[in-house]
């Protein structure tokens, strides 16, 4: 009796996965029939729910960085470029 209670229990596994399958295939059928104007519209609401949802979660991660004080000698200097150095 084990033996068929684990049988059930895997095809109860398949069918789930089928019905999610079922339910994907579904999904990329109704995007395919979409026009290309709605495409770009679902792609864009979608691109900007990512980057709202990346600058949520990583807002906490944002940390100012001040850039050293570097001593450029003259003659190095990009602003005196052109001019001579003595």
């Amino acid at each position: 009796m084990g033996k068929t209670k684990e049988i059930l229990k895997r095809l109860e596994g398949i069918e789930n996965y089928l019905r999610e399958l079922q339910r994907e295939a579904l999904l990329w059928r109704e995007i395919a029939l979409q026009s290309q104007e709605e495409k770009r519209q679902l792609l864009d609401r979608l691109m900007a729910r990512d980057l709202r949802d990346l600058k949520e979660n990583t807002a906490h991660e944002q940390v100012e960085v001040a850039a050293p004080k570097v001593e450029v000698p003259p003659e190095y200097d990009l602003d005196n470029l052109g001019t001579v150095v003595t």
